[in-house]
């Protein structure tokens, strides 16, 4: 479970838990979103994903919304960490998307390799 103390931290790099709704609106949605279930990140961790929204907001401005891009160009990277490894699903407005890698995961690391060349296999 994510503790208040990490959840401030996610939400200052543009990670929001996706219990809290209060990110959303009609015409935003978050590039980044984490399971509210994941286990915390270690330091390590929230240093690469503060440098994977560093990364999207050079390329894409706001790291924490898609202001412009609608219908299936709109995606958010929901972000789950279960048993030590790292799963992503990439939704768009009409597909919600799989977990992958599954069912292993993976590390930190190759999350944001997966994240970075935009690909989920």
């Amino acid at each position: 479970m994510l503790s208040e103390e990490v959840r401030v931290r996610l939400r200052e790099m543009g990670v929001f838990p996706t219990d809290e709704d209060m990110h959303r609106r009609k015409d935003a949605n978050p590039f980044f979103e984490i399971r509210p279930d994941s286990e915390s990140p270690t330091e390590t961790e929230l240093n690469r994903l503060t440098a994977l929204t560093e990364a999207y907001r050079e390329c894409f401005g706001d790291a924490a919304t898609i202001r412009t891009f609608w219908g299936v160009m709109a995606n958010t990277i929901t972000l789950w960490k279960c048993k030590g490894t790292w799963r992503m699903r990439r939704m768009t407005w009409t597909d919600k998307g799989e977990w992958t890698p599954a069912p292993n995961g993976v590390s930190i690391e190759e999350l944001f390799l997966k994240v970075a060349r935009g690909t989920t296999a």
